[in-house]
Formats: structure tokens, C-alpha cells, sequence
């Protein structure tokens, strides 16, 4: 039902008393993960209404629901999230750099005090850094305005300006610093 984003049925289904917050799979996505990839704003207000918890992180790769949302280019679900709580500057597990070849074939491990970034590592990611990565200026701007560290760095020391130019996500780019010139000339 949440893979689907059925709200009819996960309203059925959390009638007759399932946990809007149960771990699904062998990683512990929760239903509001599996339908933040789809976008339906409906679902995801009846898990959020019946108390489905917005920061929850899968396992694998520490992503919440929100990080699902904006990667799918959903900016009315991520609208939503954050509405509810959902912590903007949250972050995916750190990949460490693999013998300084890359980050193929390595697991994400949970980020420890003090981590800093490095060269050819990957991960870390804000959903700002994963809406600049797809070029959803929407979602950017929604995040930004919700308090989002523009400033904040992925694994590999780039922020969300330089995963946008990067990735090729030119109108996030362009967004992020038009948005930076109107703060310096509001200061």
C-alpha cells in the first residue's frame, strides 16, 4: 500500500491497527519512506495524521522520508514533511573512500563524532544536496526556505552548489546563487 501510495488502503490497513512507523523491510524503511518515493501527498498525510514519525532513517544508507521525496522530485511531498517536522539539514550515512580509487562497492557507515570529509568519499548527503544532485529547484527552494544549510558538505567536500555543477543541475545552480546574492545584499 505505501509502495503504491494507496491511501485508501493504508487507511484500511491502519484501521485494523498496523504501525504507521514499523520497520518493512530487513533495513527499517517505513511506510512514510516507501511513499514519499511516490509523491502522494494523500498517503503521506494519513501516516503523518496517524503518527508516522517524519525523521526516521533507514539502516543501509540513514536516509528519512524526506531524502526519498526529493530525489523523486516531489516538492508537494517534501512541502508536507517539512511541514511536519522533517529535519531539512538531516544527513545519509558517510561512505568512506575506498583504498583512494573511489566508493564503489562500499557500505555507508554512520558518520562518527568529529568526521570529516575526504577525497573520492561519498555520501553525507542533506536533501538539499540530493535536490541540487537532480535539479529540482522547487524542492530547493522549499528546503532553503525551511532552513536548510546551504553551506553544509557531502562526503567528498562538495556543498549543494558544487553537487549541482557537478551533477549538471545548472538551474539549481544558478537558483542557489541568486539566492546567496539576495542574502549579501540584505545584509
Amino acid at each position: 500500500a505505501a509502495l503504491n501510495g494507496s491511501a485508501s488502503m493504508l487507511d484500511r490497513l491502519l484501521k485494523a491497527g498496523a504501525d504507521p512507523s514499523a520497520a518493512l523491510t530487513p533495513h527499517r524503511d517505513t511506510a512514510l519512506m516507501l511513499a514519499a518515493r511516490t509523491g502522494k501527498v494523500e498517503a503521506l498525510s494519513l501516516l503523518l495524521e496517524t503518527g508516522a514519525r517524519v525523521n526516521d532513517k533507514e539502516t543501509w544508507g540513514g536516509t528519512t522520508a524526506l531524502m526519498w521525496a526529493v530525489p523523486e522530485r516531489h516538492p508537494a511531498a517534501v512541502e508536507l514533511l517539512i511541514a511536519h517536522g522533517a529535519d531539512v539539514n538531516a544527513r545519509s550515512n558517510f561512505v568512506p573512500a575506498a583504498n583512494g580509487r573511489g566508493f564503489e562497492g562500499r557500505t555507508p557507515v554512520t558518520a562518527p563524532p568529529g568526521q570529516q570529509v575526504e577525497e573520492f568519499a561519498s555520501g553525507w548527503m542533506t536533501p538539499l544536496m540530493f535536490a541540487a544532485r537532480e535539479g529540482d529547484v522547487d524542492s530547493a527552494r522549499l528546503l532553503l526556505d525551511a532552513g536548510a544549510d546551504v553551506n553544509a558538505l557531502a562526503g567528498d567536500g562538495k556543498n549543494a552548489l558544487g553537487v549541482a555543477i557537478f551533477n549538471g543541475s545548472y538551474d539549481v545552480a544558478s537558483f542557489l546563487i541568486d539566492r546567496k546574492a539576495d542574502v549579501n545584499q540584505a545584509d
